[in-house]
C-alpha cells in the first residue's frame, strides 16, 4: 500500500491496517502535529518562485504588472535601453506556480501564447533551463537576463527582485 494512502488512513479514520476501525491508533494531538508537518513539508517542497535578474540591471523591484507585460512580450527592454532576455523553467511544479501567480496561465496557454509570438514573427520565446543552477548562470552571464528560481536557490551571481504592486 502506498505510504500516502497508509497515513491518510490512520491520521482520518483513525485506524491501522489490520486493526478494527473502533479503535483509535492517533490521539488529536498527534494527529494535528503530523497533519502539520506533512503541511509543512509540501510548502517547503513546492517553494515559492523568486525573481532574478542580472547584477548590472537597475531594477530592485517590480510591479506584477510589468512583469506580465514583460512576459507577455509587451515590455522588451528595461527603463535604461537594455533588451530582455526571458528565462523560464522546464515544466514543472515550479514553472506552473509562477505562470499561475503572475500570468493567470497554465503550462499549455503558455506555450500557445509563446509559439503565437514566434509564429507571427513578433518575439522569441524565453530560453528554459530545468534547474536553478542552469537559470543563475544565464541570467549571471547575460545583462538584461530576467529569470525566477526556487527559494532555496543560492543567489550567487544575481540580483533578487522583489515583486511588488507599487514598483516602477
Amino acid at each position: 500500500m502506498n505510504v500516502w494512502k497508509y497515513l491518510i488512513m490512520t491520521l482520518f479514520l483513525g485506524t491501522r491496517i489490520g486493526r478494527s476501525k473502533s479503535k483509535s491508533t492517533w490521539s488529536g494531538k498527534a494527529r494535528l502535529l503530523l497533519i502539520t508537518v506533512l503541511l509543512a513539508g509540501t510548502t517547503l517542497q513546492a517553494g515559492d518562485p523568486v525573481l532574478i535578474t542580472h547584477p548590472d540591471n537597475n531594477i530592485d523591484s517590480i510591479n506584477a504588472r510589468e512583469l506580465e507585460k514583460i512576459y507577455r512580450n509587451k515590455k522588451t527592454r528595461w527603463p535604461d535601453g537594455t533588451r530582455i532576455r526571458l528565462v523560464t523553467r522546464q515544466s514543472g511544479p515550479l514553472h506552473k506556480k509562477f505562470l499561475e501567480l503572475y500570468l493567470g496561465n497554465n503550462e499549455r496557454q503558455f506555450s500557445i501564447f509563446w509559439k503565437r509570438v514566434l509564429y507571427t514573427g513578433k518575439g522569441v520565446p524565453p530560453i528554459s533551463f530545468t534547474g536553478d543552477e542552469e537559470v543563475i548562470a544565464y541570467v549571471a552571464a547575460n545583462p538584461g537576463a530576467i529569470g525566477y528560481v526556487g527559494n532555496t536557490a543560492d543567489l550567487v551571481g544575481v540580483k533578487k527582485i522583489e515583486v511588488k504592486e507599487d514598483a516602477l
